[in-house]
């Protein structure tokens, strides 16, 4: 599986996973892992140094995105420049020992910029001397 083959999956939503996909591998260079399953089907883990960045379940004509944020940020993740949206999915959010799991069910633009925020927040991008 290749990044390609997603887009098509994903089919009219294509343009927001690339814009996704572009922004994590600009900022971090990740490694980046398919996994299948029968139940979920196709999964795109992104990585970076061996710890998790977010993860993307693929389906037919959508996707949704995980990005778990870990207790320490939470102060952060309130201050940030998020749509208030996320920030009541962030405030529901069950509380766990890795984190908090944030599942966006992906559909807007406003969402990806979110993830996007996210992310950065999670870890700072790779510096491009």
């Amino acid at each position: 599986m290749y990044i390609k083959e997603a887009y098509k999956i994903v089919g009219d939503k294509k343009e927001l996973l690339k814009s996704l996909i572009d922004s994590i591998e600009i900022n971090y260079q990740p490694q980046i892992k398919f996994t299948f399953s029968k139940k979920s089907g196709w999964t795109v883990f992104f990585r970076k140094n061996r710890k998790s960045l977010c993860y993307i379940d693929l389906r037919e004509n959508g996707f949704s995105v995980i990005v778990v944020i870990g207790a320490s940020l939470n102060d952060e993740i309130e201050k940030a420049k998020i749509s208030k949206n996320t920030k009541k999915m962030f405030t529901n959010a069950k509380q766990y020992f890795d984190g908090k799991w944030l599942n966006f069910d992906v559909k807007t633009e406003s969402q990806i910029d979110d993830i996007k925020s996210l992310l950065l927040i999670k870890k700072k991008p790779v510096s491009r001397l």
